[in-house]
């Protein structure tokens, strides 16, 4: 957010539209690592703290679902701060407000409860949420920063 706004307050819209893809890409690329991680290792992370194999099972199903979101949440989190940068703040709110509640929650409520999926329902509930939103404030920070 910081250099993005720095660069638009210098009148440099090009320097504000590298700083922040490059704060994009790196944020997808360690959350890249960390999903691969997760994705392969959840039982394994899970077992470090508990000896308990029900909840070492159900901690490293949750693991592996939380590595999934990981690139798409570093998408979503770091281009939401470029658009803070750009002082865009009303139209990802109101995104992330229609998504979150008119999306996720009846996607969470029906896989967590209906679809009986309980825990790993919640967490894949909010995966539609999460890409949708990351790929809109992708797009709008792309669309505000594209030179005429």
């Amino acid at each position: 957010s910081i250099r993005v706004a720095h660069a638009v307050g210098a009148g440099d819209m090009p320097t504000a539209r590298r700083t922040g893809i490059a704060a994009i890409l790196l944020g997808a690329t360690l959350m890249a690592a960390c999903a691969m991680v997760y994705t392969t290792s959840g039982l394994w992370l899970a077992r470090l703290f508990t000896n308990d194999d029900a909840v070492a099972e159900l901690a490293g199903t949750l693991v592996t679902i939380v590595g999934i979101y990981q690139i798409s949440d570093a998408i979503q989190s770091v281009s939401l701060g470029a658009l803070r940068g750009l002082v865009d703040n009303r139209v990802p709110m109101i995104a992330n407000a229609i998504c979150y509640w008119l999306l996720s929650i009846p996607t969470v409520y029906f896989l967590a409860f209906t679809a009986g999926w309980g825990a790993a329902g919640v967490w894949l509930g909010y995966l539609p949420w999460m890409i949708l939103t990351g790929l809109f404030f992708l797009w709008r920070f792309l669309k505000i920063t594209s030179t005429p």
